[in-house]
């Protein structure tokens, strides 16, 4: 049995995942993609963390900071849930009194592979009504508002260091200015802070990974909603504003 190494996992029926390589493009399938065969699926249940019997066309894509992997259909929604869990627990350690999140909708597209085999995004006009909606959707579906006593100490704020490494946050500019403005030896220290982070970042890396499956037309089957999951293509930002 071979390890679960790919960032995309995709079940498939065992025929399938013996020949697909010999059909036309197999090529350009992304080498982060992992096909296994459904006769062996089950022995990597726990991997997987599946809550059902496996079945041939399921996809799942690898959390980018837990040791788990996630259904393709709830992967956007569990990677935004885990950020905003980051920043709250973040700005806790800092000594924050409240947390407000809001969204920004960036930009809408869809994935399509151009004549020669090339991933592209094809861009999506939308209109401000539209922006608007999903704003709302968002917020209506992550809605959370923090309240904290506001205190910490030197050793909350080492905490806050930590954990912005182990949940993905410190490659940010925001969490690590915001970090530093909180500094325990600051004499001026900041009490407001804005951060803007893009919450869909890892999703759209690993729908491109996920996208290349559809270079083989009709090859394989994928499950209810994962096509449409994986030609989606959406910029969203994160609007935290950390009060002190």
């Amino acid at each position: 049995m071979k390890e679960l190494t790919g960032e995309v996992v995709l079940i498939a029926d065992d025929e399938r995942s013996r020949n697909y390589m010999w059909f036309d493009n197999s090529e350009k399938l992304s080498s982060n993609l992992q096909i296994v065969p459904l006769s062996e699926a089950r022995n990597y249940q726990n991997q997987l963390c599946l809550t059902s019997q496996p079945e041939s066309g399921m996809m799942l894509i690898r959390h980018p900071y837990e040791s788990r992997y996630i259904s393709a259909n709830n992967y956007q929604d569990e990677i935004i849930k885990h950020k905003m869990r980051a920043i709250r627990k973040v700005s806790q350690c800092l000594g924050a009194k409240k947390v407000e999140y809001s969204w920004l909708f960036n930009q809408e597209g869809t994935r399509e592979f151009d004549a020669e085999g090339n991933l592209k995004i094809k861009v999506v006009e939308i209109d401000g009504s539209y922006i608007k909606r999903q704003e709302t959707k968002c917020r209506d579906s992550y809605k959370r508002f923090d309240t904290f006593e506001g205190v910490y100490s030197e050793a909350d704020w080492n905490e806050a260091r930590k954990v912005a490494s182990e949940m993905g946050l410190d490659r940010d500019p925001d969490i690590v200015d915001l970090i530093e403005s909180r500094k325990p030896g600051l004499a001026n220290k900041q009490t407001s802070y804005r951060v803007e982070i893009n919450s869909t970042r890892e999703t759209n890396e690993r729908m491109d990974i996920a996208f290349s499956v559809t270079i083989l037309k009709g090859v394989f089957k994928l499950g209810g909603g994962v096509h449409e999951v994986i030609t989606s293509s959406q910029e969203i930002s994160l609007i935290c504003d950390v009060q002190f």
